[in-house]
């Protein structure tokens, strides 16, 4: 009995992708052909994705590493408050 190896393998996930993305696009264009109303739908659903991607990208990048700066000077200075609370105590 042959083994096949990993580079004689056909590319069955791409294959169902692609299938996959196929039947999506033509159940739209079925649906937006009886219903032109369905199109519209789309559009938006696009859009709301887009927009929760962007946030999503806005928080990664940007506002995430002021948050973990802020962090890590609260940590300092509540390590010199400790610190100095110590050294008083003795």
């Amino acid at each position: 009995m042959t083994r096949r190896t990993s580079g004689n393998q056909p590319p069955t996930v791409t294959i169902a992708l692609i299938v996959g993305l196929m039947m999506c696009l033509c159940f739209t264009a079925i649906a937006a052909a009886v219903m032109p109303q369905f199109l519209l739908m789309i559009v938006v659903g696009i859009g709301m994705i887009l927009f929760f991607a962007l946030q999503y990208f806005a928080w990664a990048w940007w506002l995430y590493p002021i948050v973990v700066r802020k962090e890590r000077q609260h940590e300092e200075a509540e390590s010199l408050r400790q610190k100095a609370s110590s050294s008083e105590a003795a």
